[in-house]
């Protein structure tokens, strides 16, 4: 099993791993050193691995370092899909520990588990405020618990209950019911002013696989990984059509991400100046950064340019920012020829391996980049459509939109042997639009 591609933590061997958890604690250095080789084990699935983690388990040991390492202990057991952990899981339900609580309550809806008594403690659970209740709700609906449909919907009707857990309630609801008649309260969620509101709101769309709320979803000024999580979720197998809708103007309109596209909830009350509105890129609220993004557009480059000069190396480190400046900067035509090589140069940076492969911006690196420098794009396009050298589907898919960008009938000719390969590519999407390229 691979490593997380943010995983940061001091490499360990699973036998260093397995030392550490038959330590006792008091007897280690860095108490956090149990959690880390919690982490680490994840990628050891093995009967040893599953032994320890379970020992663990059993610990009635209060220390903070041992709580935390329990609550990772039932999230790996999890992954690794060890369903004998399932007794074991489900004691935690009865822990003092919210944390640990949610967890076991997430572990045993992957790990599909179908004990009744199980499944009564949990909408026992319901009843209790501190608990993660949009988490059993999630779980209940994910295990098909028919017997928490009531439950659920006495939960969605209190007064003043936050909007993620009422959104988990009617996504329940309809899952288990098929009732679809409140599923406008939840499209209503997705123009929430608290961001987070809005988050749960297109995970509630997803878990409730309600396809016609999607075109309402990608309208939703969120971060762009979410609302492609959200077509993949519900987007039926290598259709290219359904209910009215084409997957390849979905993708590519989505990819683009053009913040005209965008149900913005912010409006400027005056002319805002250059310096704000990059400086708005480095925002969390995504609506502000797409209404800056908007707004930007609209500038003449000739006199932004010298602002974005001073914030340049700090976009460079915020990834954030970064994928804003790209996009920005890949819809504009009218760079001189010193700034387009900065920004040519710019994107060769996002691409580099110093970075995660799944980084949002590197799509939009490679669309920058071909726009700017056709060149250099077709030289570097072999690379882009290898999933070996690009794991992200979402950049071999934008490698490949930006071929279909191409006015030159000679280059597509001469790029259909690859087109024609990415029609065997791991990623449905990509498949589609290779194919779609080739009709």
């Amino acid at each position: 099993m691979k490593a997380s591609p943010f995983d940061n933590l001091p490499p360990l061997t699973e036998k260093q791993s397995l030392k550490i958890l038959s330590t006792p604690i008091s007897e280690l250095k860095l108490s956090s050193d149990y959690y880390k080789a919690v982490f680490h084990l994840e990628k050891y699935p093995s009967g040893n691995t599953e032994r320890v983690l379970l020992e663990l388990l059993e610990s009635n040991s209060l220390n903070q370092a041992v709580l935390i390492a329990k609550r990772k202990a039932v999230e790996v057991l999890a992954r690794q899909q060890c369903k004998n952990a399932i007794p074991q899981i489900a004691k935690c339900l009865y822990s003092e520990d919210v944390y640990l609580v949610e967890n076991a309550v997430w572990a045993l809806s992957v790990l599909k588990c179908f004990d009744r008594s199980i499944h009564q403690k949990m909408i026992q659970l319901l009843n209790e405020p501190r608990q993660s209740r949009r988490v059993l709700v999630q779980s209940l609906a994910n295990l098909e618990v028919f017997d928490a449909v009531g439950p659920i919907e006495s939960l969605s009707s209190q007064l003043g209950i936050k909007p993620g857990l009422r959104g988990s309630c009617l996504a329940a609801i309809y899952k288990l019911t098929g009732d679809s008649r409140r599923l406008k309260d939840l499209k209503d969620h997705l123009s929430l002013s608290n961001q987070n509101d809005r988050y749960c709101a297109v995970q509630d769309v997803i878990n409730s696989n309600y396809f016609p709320l999607l075109e309402f979803v990608l309208k939703t000024p969120v971060s762009l990984p979410f609302r492609i999580k959200a077509i993949e979720a519900l987007w039926p197998g290598e259709l290219e059509k359904h209910m009215g809708l084409d997957l390849i103007n979905l993708l590519d309109d989505s990819i683009e991400d053009n913040p005209e596209s965008l149900d913005l909830l912010h409006v400027y009350d005056e002319e805002p100046s250059n310096e704000f509105l990059l400086k708005e890129l480095f925002g969390t609220d995504f609506s502000r950064c797409y209404l800056a993004l908007k707004t930007l557009k609209l500038r003449k480059t000739d006199e932004l340019w010298n602002s974005m000069v001073q914030v340049l190396d700090m976009m460079r480190k915020d990834y954030g920012a970064l994928y804003f400046l790209l996009n920005f900067c890949g819809s504009i035509t009218d760079w001189t020829s010193g700034q387009r090589q900065e920004i040519i140069n710019l994107s060769l940076e996002a691409l580099d391996k110093k970075w995660p492969e799944f980084m949002k911006f590197k799509p939009a690196a490679i669309r920058t980049l071909i726009k700017l420098d056709p060149t250099l794009g077709l030289e570097m396009i072999a690379k882009w459509l290898d999933p070996l050298e690009t794991p992200f589907w979402i950049s071999r898919y934008s490698a490949l939109r930006s071929i279909c960008l191409m006015k030159d009938v000679d280059t597509k000719n001469i790029l259909l042997p690859l087109i024609r390969t990415s029609q065997t590519d791991p990623h449905r999407f990509v498949r589609i639009k290779a194919r779609y390229i080739d009709k």
